[in-house]
């Protein structure tokens, strides 16, 4: 009694790949940096374009507080002096008689004591 064995013919199995190659690992690097690399540069720019409009609002701030600032000196002015000390009023020069006042802020005395502002535009001079 013998039974017949069924010849098994074995089919050779396709090759399938269970992992990945070096090929799709470079590539896939690659395309992540260039990736990575666009939005660092994205990123850097960004931020040089909020420091110069930073910059500028800043400029823009302290231009506006120093008109302010002799805005204010030249409306509570008692007159534009032609020439005090060295300075003589003149396109790049003002010169201004306030009202002496007090460590509290009340004018000592409107008749006879004053006080000189100087503006000037170049610095280099006296």
């Amino acid at each position: 009694m013998m039974t017949s064995m069924k010849s098994r013919r074995f089919k050779p199995k396709k090759y399938q790949p269970k992992g990945i190659t070096l090929v799709e690992v470079l590539v896939t690097v690659t395309i992540v940096s260039f990736m990575i690399l666009a939005m660092l540069s994205l990123y850097v720019a960004g931020q040089r374009y909020f420091m110069t409009g930073t910059a500028k609002s800043d400029v823009l701030r302290d231009n506006r507080q120093v008109l302010n600032y002799v805005s204010r000196d030249v409306q509570e002015a008692i007159q534009v002096m032609p020439n005090w000390d060295v300075y003589t009023t003149s396109t790049d020069c003002l010169i201004l008689q306030v009202s002496s006042i007090d460590s509290n802020g009340l004018i000592i005395d409107i008749d006879s004591q004053f006080d000189y502002i100087v503006y000037r535009l170049n610095s280099e001079y006296p």
